[in-house]
């Protein structure tokens, strides 16, 4: 039994945390701040950012290894940590859906994910559906994207260095980009 718990305690203290801040959108107030959850010290914290663009449900967030926030984004542009819009992310998920819309964020819960590239602490990959319109007003997800954010460049405020390269295109379902670490621990599914 000693040796079971002391194996649950070093497994816990090697935990990434990289999902200990939610940025959760929907300003109260015109140009408020945008609500966030800390999970830094366990129980949940209440925070806020004034940030520089608009979220409603579309947004992912993620956090280095150590659980400081690294960039979040509505589905259409990114944000780091000084909250300032990451260099070459602006609109950089479009698509015919929110360009005809004049849209600066995206309404749709999933519409993107942020993961680690494997064994590189800077590299990022966003990973983010576009919307498209079938038969008259009925919308679907119609293409399945990922973006590259390197956070060692601009004195560490990161750039996107490749963005919306098309992976699969088809007809997806909404709400349902997820993410699952591997059993190696290492890399994503």
């Amino acid at each position: 039994i000693r040796f079971f718990i002391l194996f649950l305690s070093l497994t816990e203290s090697f935990a990434q945390k990289n999902d200990n801040v939610m940025v959760l959108g929907y300003r109260i107030a015109i140009n408020g701040p945008i609500p966030t959850l800390d999970f830094s010290y366990g129980s949940p914290d209440t925070g806020a950012y004034f940030s520089p663009i608009d979220m409603f449900e579309g947004n992912a967030s993620i956090c280095d290894s150590n659980g400081i926030m690294m960039m979040y984004t509505n589905g259409i542009s990114l944000v780091n940590r000084f909250q300032q819009i990451v260099p070459g992310s602006n609109f950089f998920n479009t698509d015919p859906y929110n360009s005809a819309n004049n849209l600066t964020y995206y309404r749709i819960p999933q519409i993107a994910i942020i993961i680690p590239a494997p064994g590189q602490s800077d590299l990022y990959y966003i990973f983010h559906s576009g919307v498209y319109i079938y038969s008259g007003n009925v919308i679907h997800p119609g293409v399945l994207r990922y973006s590259k954010v390197d956070m060692s460049m601009n004195g560490g405020s990161g750039q996107m260095t490749l963005r919306n390269i098309a992976l699969l295109t088809d007809t997806f379902s909404f709400s349902s980009l997820q993410a699952v670490k591997h059993a190696n621990g290492r890399d994503w599914w």
